[in-house]
């Protein structure tokens, strides 16, 4: 998500795992891409339902998988506001 956004904003990028790099002009929009990306991927996507999912067709019948904890009041949006959030 991080690599399309960069792309359509004409920002090269590189990657490495979970590390990203730009040049330095472009790393303070970078920086705030990677913090969007991040706030639309724990918001507009069920991570671990996905996970479940995956393991429920994966697994043998008769598996007992745990339901999914409820989810708590943490709002990914603040990451927004965090600069150092991914420094």
């Amino acid at each position: 998500m991080v690599a399309i956004a960069a792309a359509a904003e004409n920002i090269a990028m590189v990657s490495v795992h979970d590390s990203f790099g730009c040049l330095a002009p472009h790393a303070q929009r970078f920086n705030e891409i990677i913090r969007e990306q991040f706030v639309r991927l724990h918001t507009q996507h069920d991570l671990l339902g996905a996970v479940l999912e995956s393991a429920r067709r994966t697994l043998p019948r008769g598996v007992e998988l745990p339901a999914l904890p409820e989810k708590g009041t943490l709002d990914p949006g603040q990451v927004l506001s965090s600069f150092f959030a991914f420094a």
